[in-house]
């Protein structure tokens, strides 16, 4: 709709003001003309910032060379009575302004000669271009001979195409008689008193190393060690070390032997796994070995039958929490003396075998390792044992050495069963991290044993976990376009919903849009990456993988992305122009564009206002503080 040029306020004829209240259509014929309506279908596409120009609507610049012209018979116009408007003859003033509007927009001259002329340099209206025509092309699917995954990881044939893995795999596990299934690195065993849920990568060991041989003897002893170990996890003074611990102390002593704790929590990289009497898995040898003990995992029946062999060697190094009183220090036995001592967090939590969960934290206890008198350890080695004491880290260290063990523990991850590990071309990790208010993201590459990350911009127009995943796979995929060695590659992502984003910027019959994605940036730069990878005939693979599962490769991405929020490298940092919207809750200050998040805080804000204004007894309720707990 087009309404009077002149902005002043509407008159009556006769100088009188309209009334407070009237229709828009009354006010807009309330105004002097010209005035013309026009429907959407006429007015074209909608408004958009950009660089094209455009000429003034034909419609509308007719009826105004119509309206400035001297050839117009008003008099015939007003008799058409039009609308029940009484048309006059228009005032020299405008006149003068559509002119001139004319002349800067349309054209020089108002009259014919503007008809032959350019019109060049517009300074209103702009083109109108659809959304779609900013979006980057489709990319090309192609068909492969084989779509099975394993197939595809095995044999990557070499031609250029991508493919998403969303949907996580199953596994049959079962060990002899001992039915079991491994679903996203969680095992489901079933046992005599139940189905049990663990870690896949852990129950995939004991199914190499467990010494009994027969299948029923297996089933008896896997229920052992899982009552056992529920009655470990109710002792508020037992707790499972950090494998970094484990791993320090062992390396100090060249340790090859484990006593302690049970077979669904003893590290990999123990090549022999005691506890007291009873072997777990290994060999037996007459000959002492250097021996790591986990004292609080042992029973008091245990920790006897253990003492006097320790007593008469001295190769060996202990774990335990205080047994003293009120967390005073009480030697396990005579003959040792303490090395190191702190509050660090060097304990994983309660139950975490289940899922193979890596966080760390003191539980309010203090952890001291011991050994015995006649050893001697080096400076170096007990500074290094403190400081893996009094380590401030959340997460555990992930388990990627080389032992044979630890090699069948990786194969039992949700990579590991899949083959990714023995996977000919490239194969990427990655992980995006979003804490208090800070994105970053990372990757890790296998086959280099590195990774990289960075931190992402634009945090103040609001945080979420998707973006920094985008993140981290754009890294990753500017990392295998800087090798230049033409490598098929694999990348693992925990995100389901940028794997599904992206999935539709592949393959015809789809139309996704960048327009209205707050990502856009980042996934363009993904799109041009998959698309270069396909013109050189280069096989990408994406896959789903579980987070937190004691996936090594994921784990090492998780590490990453933390350093990531820490970085100096910041990418994607332009800012989109859109508001920012800010308020403050429980004394912290939130900023965010407009989202559900920022409506409800709207919304909240409104209704505080409104219940200003009401004096009824719900007004009086709602008005009241810590009301809810009166409901």
């Amino acid at each position: 709709m087009l309404v009077a040029l002149d902005r002043d306020p509407p008159q009556m004829k006769g100088g009188m003001s309209l009334p407070l209240i009237c229709t828009a259509q009354e006010l807009m014929m309330a105004q002097e003309p010209p005035w013309l309506w026009f429907t959407l279908p006429e007015m074209g596409f909608s408004m958009l910032m950009d660089e094209y120009c455009r000429p003034i609507h034909p419609n509308i610049e007719e009826y105004m060379r119509r309206y400035v012209t001297n050839d117009q018979d008003w008099e015939k116009v007003d008799g058409e009575g039009c609308w029940g408007v009484n048309y006059t003859e228009p005032t020299t003033q405008i006149k003068e302004r559509i002119a001139s509007i004319l002349h800067t927009w349309g054209g020089k001259y108002p009259g014919e000669e503007q008809d032959e002329m350019r019109k060049r340099n517009p300074e209103k209206e702009r083109f109108s271009v659809p959304h779609a025509s900013r979006d980057p092309a489709i990319l090309k699917d192609r068909n492969l001979e084989n779509e099975d995954i394993f197939e595809m990881i095995r044999n990557s044939p070499e031609v250029g195409a991508v493919r998403m893995f969303e949907k996580p795999g199953s596994w049959d596990s079962t060990a002899g008689l001992t039915q079991a299934v491994t679903t996203q690195g969680k095992a489901t065993i079933r046992l005599p008193s139940g189905p049990l849920n663990m870690d896949g990568a852990q129950w995939h060991l004991l199914k190499h190393t467990m010494t009994n041989s027969e299948p029923s003897a297996f089933e008896v002893s896997i229920q052992n060690e899982l009552t056992l170990q529920l009655r470990l996890d109710k002792d508020k003074k037992h707790r499972s070390f950090a494998w970094k611990l484990s791993r320090t102390v062992k390396g100090d002593f060249q340790a090859t032997k484990y006593h302690g704790d049970t077979a669904l929590t003893i590290p990999p990289f123990f090549k022999n796994a005691w506890r007291g009497k009873e072997r777990i898995w290994g060999e037996e040898i007459a000959t002492p070995q250097p021996t790591v003990i986990n004292w609080s995992g042992l029973d008091d029946k245990e920790t006897r039958d253990l003492t006097p062999a320790l007593t008469a060697t001295d190769d060996w190094i202990l774990l335990t929490h205080p047994l003293g009183a009120n967390n005073k220090i009480q030697p396990p036995f005579r003959g040792v003396h303490m090395i190191a001592r702190a509050n660090g967090k060097c304990s994983r939590h309660q139950g975490w075998w289940r899922e193979g969960k890596d966080e760390l934290a003191t539980h309010s206890m203090t952890t001291e390792v011991w050994i015995s008198t006649s050893s001697k350890i080096p400076e170096i080695s007990r500074t290094a044992i403190q400081e893996a004491l009094e380590a401030d880290n959340t997460k555990d260290t992930p388990s990627f050495g080389s032992e044979d063990l630890e090699v069948i523990h990786r194969a039992g991850t949700e990579a590991g069963l899949l083959g990714i590990y023995k996977f000919p071309g490239a194969v990427y990790a990655t992980h995006g991290s979003n804490d208090k208010g800070v994105m970053g993201a990372g990757y890790y590459r296998l086959d280099d044993n590195r990774g990289g990350c960075c931190q992402l911009g634009r945090g103040e127009e609001g945080n979420s976990s998707n973006r920094p995943e985008l993140e981290a796979a754009c890294l990753a995929l500017e990392d295998a376009k800087n090798q230049q060695n033409g490598k098929p590659i694999i990348l693992l992502s925990d995100s389901a919903c940028f794997l599904s984003s992206s999935q539709k910027w592949i393959g015809e019959g789809k139309s996704p849009s960048m327009w209205g994605n707050p990502d856009a940036d980042i996934m363009r730069d993904i799109v041009q990456l998959l698309r270069e990878r396909i013109e050189q005939g280069l096989l990408t693979i994406f896959i789903k993988i579980k987070a937190h599962r004691e996936e090594p490769l994921k784990e090492l991405a998780d590490r990453w992305a933390d350093e990531g929020r820490q970085s100096e490298n910041m990418r994607w940092s332009l800012p989109t122009n859109r508001p920012i919207f800010s308020w403050t809750d429980n004394g912290i200050t939130h900023r965010s564009p407009m989202n559900p998040t920022v409506k409800k805080r709207i919304d909240l804000q409104v209704s505080r206002q409104q219940l200003k204004i009401h004096t009824g007894s719900t007004a009086n309720f709602l008005a009241r503080e810590d009301n809810s707990t009166e409901i």
